[in-house]
C-alpha cells in the first residue's frame, strides 16, 4: 500500500442529493482518466490508471 498524502481538507455540510452528484462527477472522472483539483490558486492533476486495485 503506497503513502497516503492529504490535498486538499474541506468540511461542509451537503445534503445526500448533494453529495451523490458530487461523488456522480467524481466517477465521471476518474472513467475519463484524468481530474484537475484547484483549490487558492493551487491545481493538482491526478492520472488515473486503466486498472486500479479498490
Amino acid at each position: 500500500m503506497g503513502i497516503e498524502t492529504v490535498l486538499f481538507k474541506s468540511e461542509e455540510k451537503k445534503s445526500a442529493k448533494e453529495i451523490a452528484e458530487i461523488l456522480r462527477q467524481i466517477a465521471d472522472k476518474i472513467e475519463s482518466g484524468s481530474m484537475t483539483l484547484m483549490q487558492s490558486g493551487n491545481e493538482t492533476i491526478l492520472d488515473f490508471p486503466q486498472s486500479m486495485i479498490l
